[in-house]
């Protein structure tokens, strides 16, 4: 059942809200139930939003709005950490507002403000992790001025059910944790900034050895903290990931203070480029704990 995303209507004589008397469809999603106007249906590509691409994926759209608004649903790819997809995210032109919600049965995170490249329309997404499924991405988009179908797809959404699957964790930050994550980072942030000016000098700065080496220090010292703090059950695949990063990095910096050491060019510039990706996976890193609340 985990990949069927079945589909049961109910239609007449079936489901249905006593407040607003709508008959509803029912569809199955990575073992998340959704409840929805009957009248809305499923589309045979969901919207060119930039890098949202889903597993499972299913858009369903409201009468009359099949390409400015609707509901698309799914789940991350295999061995994407989340709580966004990776493509997405290097989409985005800012880090979007990130909330803890509580919907009817289960938490989940909301991200609000998304600003992504090519896309027009108000977007907000909803992340609900799961330790053995993956997690469950529901994304709400409409035209700016639709707040009905907005306020529609938050009700969908906050009526969200979990099939089959063990107990949520707690998704709110920790804020004992926040603080040790924080002083963990700002013991190398220094360091990298000096190592970032003394290696964009012309020629290099003379003094760029003995940085890198004292960066490389400092980032084995940092992962060595990073890897005895107890992390929340919703932060573990993070840490795990920034602890991999800052692993990199560190092996990075050692290698660069040590081509600048033996005034190798060859080594140097075969250093100094591993740099850069080695930056960007600390970076993208740190921006999943962002996506966490821990921004």
């Amino acid at each position: 059942m985990a990949a069927l995303g079945y589909l049961a209507g109910h239609g007449v004589g079936g489901h249905s809200s006593s407040s607003t008397s709508t008959s509803t469809r029912t569809v199955l999603v990575n073992g998340v139930l959704l409840d929805y106007p009957s009248a809305w249906k499923r589309t045979a590509g969901g919207p060119q939003i930039a890098g949202l691409v889903l597993a499972q994926e299913l858009t369903l759209t409201p009468p009359g709005l099949d390409a400015s608004a609707g509901l698309t649903v799914g789940s991350l790819a295999a061995g994407d950490p989340g709580p966004l997809p990776e493509g997405f995210l290097a989409q985005l032109r800012a880090n979007p507002r990130t909330d803890v919600v509580s919907l009817s049965e289960v938490q989940a995170y909301r991200y609000s403000r998304i600003s992504v490249a090519g896309f027009g329309r108000a977007l907000t997404a909803f992340a609900i992790p799961n330790a053995e499924r993956g997690t469950t991405v529901l994304a709400c988009y409409a035209s700016a001025n639709d707040s009905s179908f907005v306020r529609a797809c938050g009700q969908v959404v906050d009526a969200v059910t979990r099939v089959g699957q063990p107990p949520g964790y707690d998704l709110s930050p920790v804020p004992a944790y926040a603080r040790s994550l924080a002083a963990v980072l700002a013991s190398v942030q220094k360091g990298r900034a000096a190592v970032a000016q003394a290696a964009g000098a012309h020629g290099a700065s003379t003094h760029l050895g003995g940085l890198a080496a004292r960066l490389a220090r400092q980032i084995r010292a940092a992962a060595a903290s990073l890897q005895a703090l107890e992390a929340p059950a919703a932060a573990q695949v993070a840490q795990s990931a920034l602890l991999a990063a800052a692993r990199g990095a560190g092996e990075a910096y050692a290698a660069l203070s040590e081509a600048v050491r033996a005034k190798n060019a060859a080594a140097y510039a075969a250093a100094r480029a591993r740099v850069p990706p080695a930056e960007a996976g600390v970076n993208r890193a740190l921006r999943r704990f962002a996506l966490l609340g821990y921004g």
